[in-house]
């Protein structure tokens, strides 16, 4: 069943191996982008690049910035409560009609 539902580069990672626990680990170490080495540099770009839209509650918006600030924070490129908040407060990252709450913050 894993498998099956692999591309056939990823298929060849694990190719002879039958015990699923060792297909699934082996996966898991080349799959997970933060044990690669740009993968938190990947991260981070993104964490740099969000900006709140309007789609969807902005709790949303914000939960998936804390996202990134935890993803990050064991790497060489973690991100400060300082970071954080100065991405999200300034920057015209926020839509103007939050202008006013982020004046009284």
């Amino acid at each position: 069943m894993i498998l099956s539902s692999l591309s056939l580069p990823k298929k060849k990672t694990i190719y002879g191996k039958r015990d699923p626990r060792d297909m699934w680990n082996t996966l898991e170490a080349q799959l997970n982008s933060m044990n690669s080495s740009v993968g938190p540099f990947l991260l981070r770009s993104e964490f740099l690049k969000s900006k709140y839209t309007g789609d969807g509650p902005i709790s949303t918006f914000l939960a998936q910035v804390r996202e990134h600030y935890t993803r990050l924070s064991s790497t060489q490129f973690a991100i400060t409560e300082a970071d954080l908040m100065t991405h999200v407060l300034m920057n015209d990252i926020l839509p103007k009609w939050f202008e006013q709450t982020v004046k009284y913050l």
